[in-house]
């Protein structure tokens, strides 16, 4: 080789070097969430470096990487960290690795990237969507629960630049050469288990990761993904560490608006201190998470969950906590914490982390310890009246065995709910009938007392308890049914058994709206029914406002799921045939005549 070649090259790298070391500028930091769910520059590692966090004597030397990174020397060199000539030479590069997990209701695939994670989740029993019911079922694509370069099918949704990221990275937080950033050595595997092995200067960490896929049925938790992390100290003095496990998700933004409701929506959870807190992925902030002791971490949309949290005997509920990251490529990370724990020289310890990465069905996420013990079941939330909704979706659940067909179920159930609620309900119609009656002794008691609104109110009561009717007659008995009306709704609109579930006709997707909008326009036709029927007590004004109300509900329930449209539809149609029935047979001289009654008073 040229000579005059050989001492421009080193004159080239030895200037590069320089600059890089006396003029390179600061990186920028990890940066957390934004107010509106992103960051101001790229985050390059889903695992930031920080400084080592092992005592000064323990040296880590340079992290192992599949690929040489000539991008990464570029950064402002660790004044902490070993220089080239001191640090001791580099293992060899950990070659890719991947295996296959393959069950009765899942198939997967793990990967020895990021310290070993999943690559692939699909859930066997759930389909994407129904675009592509046309194609054969081995062909159609199955729910992933790991974050990849998918499309998003949602209206009014901006695009993104979504990136792959492997699912559920273990590590130790901050630890230079063990923090999950690089590929972990495979040492063993087995049908049920994968050993991944890292070490870095005097520490090493070997990871298992238990599975189950070929469980069956819920108490076999096939869905659950077990994560155990064993922390060996090799040097003289204790060394302080940080366990984390974490999960990942898309960032779509919250399309919903008054006029638009989307349903599906995913949302970043925590469950702290046997309480929920859960917001959208796009408006939540770092500062949001809550402080406390954490069951788990996590995102859920209506359907799915990926959460993680600590086995509560290697990692006791009061030592976790959550953290939020926004990170390259739209995704965001929920990083569960250990608090520092600390590794006696020549000691090991262990910690567990318990994962769930499947479908919000009850028996499965509530499965073997799912519920009682890690509370993963929290994550399916009906709102204020949960008890409520639970048993009935459990009913709904039974009446779709009997009678095959879940929209049939609805309708049934409706019915049920309505029988139940018919001795309320006619109470109600009945005192507004006779508040109705009343209402031209009372505009005559207005006009006479208008001055004196103390003797005004003496009469009316009088008048009230001459007939025997009760002004809040109407609204009680309403305000008791309101908790199983909304317990229901909430059921129907958060319950995976709808989810694809067909009906009849062009109602193909129970949990989607009316392609057509033929049962919203039902829905508002029957409500206008419902009002024209109901005896009201309102000045015209009053009622003509009121008669705006099933057009408002129309346009609202354009873009609720068909189920919850058939819900209210056929109480609707309930609602009318009760109002017919009541009105036939409920007539005016029930009442005493107004005068007979004024008489009755003043003797």
């Amino acid at each position: 080789m040229d000579r005059n070649f050989v001492i421009a090259m080193v004159l080239m790298v030895a200037v590069l070097f320089a600059w890089q070391a006396f003029f390179s500028p600061e990186p920028p930091p990890t940066e957390e969430l934004t107010p509106t769910g992103e960051t101001t520059a790229d985050v390059a590692s889903p695992t930031p470096t920080a400084t080592p966090a092992t005592p000064e004597n323990l040296q880590a030397p340079p992290p192992l990487a599949a690929a040489p990174a000539p991008v990464a020397a570029a950064t402002t060199p660790d004044p902490t960290a070993p220089t080239a000539s001191a640090a001791p030479a580099a293992p060899p590069s950990i070659e890719p690795a991947e295996r296959s997990v393959d069950g009765v209701h899942l198939r997967g695939s793990l990967t020895n990237a990021q310290a070993g994670s999943l690559r692939q989740w699909q859930l066997l029993d759930y389909f994407e969507s129904t675009l592509d019911t046309d194609q054969p079922e081995a062909e159609r694509r199955r729910v992933n629960l790991v974050p990849y370069e998918r499309p998003v099918e949602k209206k009014k949704v901006k695009p993104r630049d979504y990136r792959n990221q492997p699912q559920l990275v273990c590590a130790l937080h901050q630890m230079q050469g063990l923090d999950g950033a690089q590929p972990w050595r495979v040492t063993g595997s087995q049908p049920d288990q994968w050993t991944l092995t890292q070490s870095s200067g005097a520490l090493t960490v070997t990871k298992t990761l238990r599975f189950r896929p070929t469980g069956e049925t819920p108490q076999d938790t096939p869905y659950n993904v077990d994560v155990e992390m064993e922390i060996a100290n090799a040097s003289g003095e204790a060394a302080t560490v940080q366990p984390y496990c974490a999960v990942y998700e898309q960032i779509i933004e919250d399309t919903s608006s008054f006029f638009y409701r989307d349903y599906n929506q995913m949302l970043q959870a925590n469950y702290v201190e046997g309480s929920l807190k859960a917001q959208h992925i796009a408006k939540v902030q770092a500062d949001d998470v809550p402080e406390g002791p954490t069951y788990w971490t996590g995102f859920a949309d209506n359907y799915f969950a990926s959460l993680v949290g600590p086995d509560q005997e290697t990692i006791p509920v009061q030592n976790a906590r959550a953290k939020l990251t926004v990170m390259e490529g739209s995704i965001m990370e929920a990083r569960l914490l250990v608090e520092p724990l600390t590794v006696a020289a020549g000691q090991s310890q262990k910690v567990v982390f318990k994962a769930y990465l499947g479908p919000k069905k009850r028996e499965f996420i509530a499965g073997g310890n799912n519920g009682p013990k890690y509370h993963f079941d929290k994550s399916i939330d009906f709102g204020w009246f949960d008890v409520i909704a639970r048993y009935l979706m459990l009913a709904l659940i039974y009446l779709a065995k009997v009678f095959g067909n879940y929209g049939v179920a609805i309708i049934v159930l409706t019915v049920v709910i309505k029988i139940f609620m018919f001795p309320l309900q006619h109470k109600s119609f009945k005192s507004m009938k006779e508040m109705q009656l009343l209402q031209p002794e009372i505009a005559k008691l207005k006009e006479q007392y208008k001055d004196n609104k103390e003797k005004l109110n003496q009469e009316m009561m009088g008048l009230y308890r001459v007939h025997k009717v009760n002004p809040a007659g109407g609204c009680l008995p309403m305000l008791l049914q309101l908790p199983i009306f909304i317990a229901f709704y909430r059921a129907l609109g958060y319950s995976i058994e709808l989810r694809h579930t067909p009906f009849m006709f062009w109602l193909q997707d129970l949990s989607a709206q009316d392609p057509y909008f033929v049962t919203p326009l039902l829905m508002g036709a029957s409500m206008f029914l419902s009002q024209k029927l109901t005896p009201t007590t309102a000045d015209p004004a009053q009622a003509r406002i009121m008669m705006m109300m099933p057009l408002i509900f129309t346009f609202l329930f354009l873009s609720f799921p068909s189920g919850l449209v058939l819900y209210w539809l056929t109480n609707n149609i309930l609602s009318v045939v009760q109002q017919v029935i009541t009105n036939k047979y409920f007539s005016s001289s029930s009442l005493p005549a107004p005068a007979k009654a004024a008489a009755g008073r003043t003797k």
